[in-house]
């Protein structure tokens, strides 16, 4: 005799799976509270195909046989799989997904047994299998690539082997679907085993059609582009990093966070123009987007990813005047002395003079207060930022 059972994904969560352990909690509740009755309240709350049962769609959902086999085993492979997809797509997606793949499962199965399987019209369909099954769908779309393992069970009589498996989501998923169709045809022959197979193939189309109409392949390709850039990037390998990035960046021109890393892992491959202008980028994305500072941290980081890099003009200002707001002179001063150094003709070098003075003022360095003070009366005489200078260098003057 042969038993698989997948007990991990190779994922980590990056947050609390909240629906999903509402959902399990909800689901353990109500067989809690039926479980007793659950035949008699199968007979009322249990999926039917007619317009009087309607609102059995949603409530079969909730019910189990019994609060071991039925429920444990829903609810063991709704954590396992529907945590990851909730973490990967969001919570409202996720619970509008299980909810739409139970309808779609209550539908295939009500239709499969209207054209082939009449004598199951009048036994309700009850448990959280066909939602769960569309969640399995869109695990198998939106990771792909993403191994999970299971472990299998071999016995002949009192020989016994076991060990696991490495397979990627889809090939486990399919070997499933495999057997769920094997089990539906089965019972469309005659054979009917107890189990809406039905539903359960409904409910993985369902999730498998969702996740290419949503985009969720694109998610997980570009996922995976990151965590390849990451790989590359941890052992070293900088250039082939940077590549990855600028592919991710193409995908995600927005995205400050991958700009970012694109522009470290280029300037640690020596690559200058290339981490320039994504840094650049990233700049003015936090910029625009107010998260100043941000941009701070993003410079620190930048600044120790590789040898020098020169900037343009507008990124040293933007990020000098991040740190001045900061109050972290100890990186103002430097960048708008670089600015001034590098782009002595620009707008931004005049400004830059201008914060360097307020900037020894408020550090109580007075003496090069004003002594920057004067350099930037006489280099820019006419300057319209005269009117927003501290009265101690009017008095001063």
């Amino acid at each position: 005799m042969f038993f698989v059972l997948p007990f991990k994904v190779d994922r980590a969560l990056k947050r609390l799976p909240l629906v999903t352990i509402i959902l399990i909690s909800v689901n353990v509740i109500v067989c809690l509270a039926t479980f007793l009755d659950i035949h008699s309240i199968a007979k009322v709350a249990g999926f039917r195909m007619d317009v009087n049962g309607t609102w059995t769609w949603f409530t079969s959902m909730f019910l189990h046989v019994d609060p071991v086999f039925h429920l444990g085993g829903n609810m063991y492979f709704l954590w396992l799989f529907g945590s990851v997809v909730e973490d990967a797509i969001g919570r409202v997606r996720y619970i509008l997904l299980y909810l739409a793949g139970g309808l779609a499962a209550s539908l295939a199965h009500g239709l499969m047994v209207l054209a082939f399987m009449p004598q199951l019209r009048n036994v309700p369909a009850i448990g959280a299998s066909g939602a769960l099954a569309a969640v399995v769908g869109v695990f198998a779309v939106r990771f792909y690539k993403t191994n999970m393992r299971l472990a299998y069970f071999v016995w002949i009589l009192v020989f016994i082997r076991y060990g696991v498996w490495r397979i990627t989501s889809v090939a486990g998923v399919a070997l499933w679907a495999a057997r769920e169709l094997l089990s539906g045809l089965i019972a469309v022959s005659g054979a009917p085993s107890g189990v809406a197979n039905w539903a359960h193939l409904g409910g993985l189309a369902f999730g498998i059609v969702a996740s290419m109409t949503f985009g969720f392949v694109r998610e997980a390709d570009h996922e995976y582009l990151g965590d390849e850039a990451a790989e590359y990037a941890a052992a070293g390998t900088h250039s082939i990093a940077a590549q990855k990035y600028r592919r991710l960046a193409e995908t995600a021109p927005e995205d400050p966070e991958v700009l970012v890393a694109s522009a470290c892992e280029s300037a640690a491959a020596g690559q200058e123009t290339p981490a320039s202008r994504d840094f650049g980028k990233a700049v003015g994305l936090l910029s625009r987007s107010g998260r100043t500072g941000e941009i701070v941290e993003a410079y620190e980081r930048f600044r120790i990813s590789g040898a020098p890099v020169k900037l343009d003009a507008r990124t040293l200002q933007t990020v000098g005047s991040a740190a001045d707001a900061a109050r972290r002179y100890d990186l103002a001063v430097p960048l708008y002395r670089e600015l001034v150094e590098r782009y002595p003709a620009s707008r931004e070098a005049e400004r830059a003079v201008f914060r360097i003075a307020h900037v020894y003022l408020a550090s109580g360095m007075e003496a090069e207060a004003l002594q920057t003070w004067a350099w930037f009366t006489r280099t820019y005489p006419n300057s319209e930022w005269n009117a927003y200078a501290d009265v101690r260098f009017s008095a001063s003057a």
